[in-house]
């Protein structure tokens, strides 16, 4: 499991779902890494983000990392576990 004492509530239950619907380890941990990244983006909770600023942080992303469409996906389906 990729807890820790520092675990917020939010990540936990994100965690616990994803386990809960079997996705594999580097699954869970590669969505957690994202969800996170995104957060420390805006400064806030990921939960607390619109669609807009999700879709427009994706879109800066896909410049800047001239991310390939696969990653985007993953990116996209890491928002399904909050």
């Amino acid at each position: 499991m990729y807890t820790s004492t520092k675990t917020s509530p939010l990540r936990h239950a994100m965690i616990q779902e994803m386990s809960d619907r079997h996705l594999a380890p580097r699954t869970i941990a590669t969505y957690v890494y994202w969800i996170a990244k995104l957060a420390k983006h805006y400064r806030a909770c990921p939960s607390l983000l619109t669609d807009d600023q999700i879709n427009l942080y994706l879109r800066e992303e896909l410049i800047r990392e001239k991310m390939r469409p696969g990653v985007r996906l993953i990116r996209l389906s890491a928002r399904s576990g909050f």
